[in-house]
C-alpha cells in the first residue's frame, strides 16, 4: 500500500500526546488466559517487533504529508559506455514542474522514442556539505567531504 501526501494529511494523531511511548502490558485473552502485548501510543499490538513502527506512525504521517511529487524526463544516456548494462544506461533529468517535464519529453522523444515522464515523492531539500575546497584554520585547502581518519 502506498500512502500519498493527500492521504497522509487526512490522518490525525493530534488526540494523543507525542512522542508515542512503547511499553509492555498484559492483555487478557479469553482463549489463552494472559498474553504479553505492547502498547505503542494509543494502540495495543501483539508483536514486539511492530511496536516501534506503530509508535513512529505520527511522525511518518507528518513527513509524508510534507512530501510533493517531483517530475522528470527519463531517457537513454547516449554518452554512457557501461558494457555491464544489458538494457543500456538511462538518465533522469528532474524538472521544476509537470508542465516542464511535458515540454521536455516532447523534445527528448525526437531523438529517443523511449523517453518518458517519471515521478517520485520527495521531501523538502536539506543543505549538505558542499564538495568545494575550503580554507582550514591553518590556511590549508581541504575538501569539505574528505574522509578524516581518527587520530
Amino acid at each position: 500500500m502506498t500512502i500519498t501526501p493527500d492521504q497522509a494529511k487526512t490522518l490525525s494523531c493530534d488526540d494523543y500526546p507525542r512522542p508515542w511511548e512503547i511499553g509492555q502490558v498484559p492483555v487478557f485473552d479469553p482463549w489463552d488466559d494472559y498474553e504479553d502485548a505492547w502498547y505503542a501510543g494509543p494502540a495495543i499490538v501483539y508483536d514486539e517487533d511492530i511496536a516501534p513502527l506503530v509508535a513512529a506512525a505520527p511522525v511518518m504521517a507528518e513527513q509524508i504529508a510534507g512530501m510533493q511529487w517531483e517530475y522528470g524526463i527519463d531517457r537513454e544516456n547516449l554518452q554512457c559506455n557501461h558494457i555491464d548494462q544489458p538494457n543500456g544506461c538511462r538518465l533522469t533529468m528532474w524538472c521544476q514542474s509537470l508542465d516542464s517535464a511535458r515540454d521536455g519529453v516532447e523534445i527528448a522523444q525526437q531523438s529517443d522514442p523511449t523517453a518518458r515522464i517519471v515521478r517520485r515523492l520527495v521531501g523538502q531539500p536539506e543543505e549538505t556539505p558542499q564538495p568545494h575546497l575550503l580554507q582550514s584554520h591553518t590556511g590549508e585547502s581541504t575538501n569539505a567531504l574528505q574522509r578524516k581518519d581518527p587520530p
